[in-house]
């Protein structure tokens, strides 16, 4: 009995990979009919394309950040908690969108933007202690989440009471940084681009969380996320990255010094 539960529960992924971006209500009103006053379908459509262009903008959500670390060989300024604990927020919140089924557009970019955190994770080791031990658990512990929570042996109240946790995570990984960018006046290596896309990404996940769910705790997060990205954001435009301008004035003061 409990094995056929356990199929029924993880029938509903696949078939929802397959069904379709609209209604066969709205996609009568809207592609057919060409009929502009089904407002409830034009909201649709629209929390429907603007979750897919989160999606696709999500693949260079955190590449400028990993390329700001790459050129820079540092990860000054940079809180490791935030990234650390972001993967965790982004595929515990993957893996309850896969397991509940629900909508692709209201989701897929967290994956995308996982394995992104999942690489920044990966650079601040290689920058502070090394890629040891600590990294390797980390990497299991993932790939063991992700297993037994589609598979089913983490069961479903255990992965939503983990859903639920992100909020506070959330505010966990996005605390600290904001705390080291006040107390220095800086920003460090923060990428201005990473920021704005993650606010505006924020706000728009909002917007199509309630259009197309009624999940309350997918929306909370979405919006205490993007409280705290628009507080960084402020950060990053008020106080920029300080470290970089002292190290461009001293070397021009030493290059004077040398003439």
């Amino acid at each position: 009995a409990a094995h056929r539960r356990h199929r029924r529960r993880h029938a509903r992924p696949h078939a929802a990979t397959m069904a379709p971006i609209l209604s066969e209500t709205c996609d009568q009103a809207l592609l057919r009919d060409f009929d502009l006053s089904a407002t409830q379908c034009l909201s649709l459509a629209l929390s429907k394309a603007l979750g897919l262009a989160i999606i696709a903008a999500s693949f260079t959500l955190k590449v400028p950040q990993i390329m700001k670390i790459v050129r820079s060989g540092s990860v000054e300024g940079l809180s490791f908690s935030m990234f650390f604990l972001e993967s965790l927020v982004f595929i515990i919140a993957s893996m309850y969108g896969v397991v509940n089924a629900l909508p692709v557009t209201a989701y897929g970019e967290l994956v995308i933007i996982f394995v992104q955190c999942y690489v920044l994770v990966y650079l601040q080791y290689r920058h502070t202690t090394g890629v040891g031990a600590q990294f390797v658990a980390y990497t299991a512990l993932l790939v063991a989440f992700c297993v037994t929570s589609y598979t089913g042996v983490l069961p479903l109240e255990a992965l939503q009471m983990l859903q639920t946790s992100t909020v506070a995570l959330t505010i966990a990984s996005k605390l600290p940084q904001i705390y080291q960018n006040f107390a220095a006046r800086s920003s460090g290596k923060l990428d201005l681009f990473m920021v704005l896309l993650q606010t505006a990404g924020g706000a728009a996940r909002v917007f199509t969380t309630l259009q197309e769910t009624d999940d309350k705790i997918l929306l909370l997060g979405y919006v205490i996320g993007c409280a705290l990205n628009g507080t960084l954001l402020a950060q990053v435009l008020t106080f920029g990255d300080k470290s970089a301008a002292a190290a461009a004035k001293k070397t021009k003061a030493k290059a004077k010094k040398s003439d």
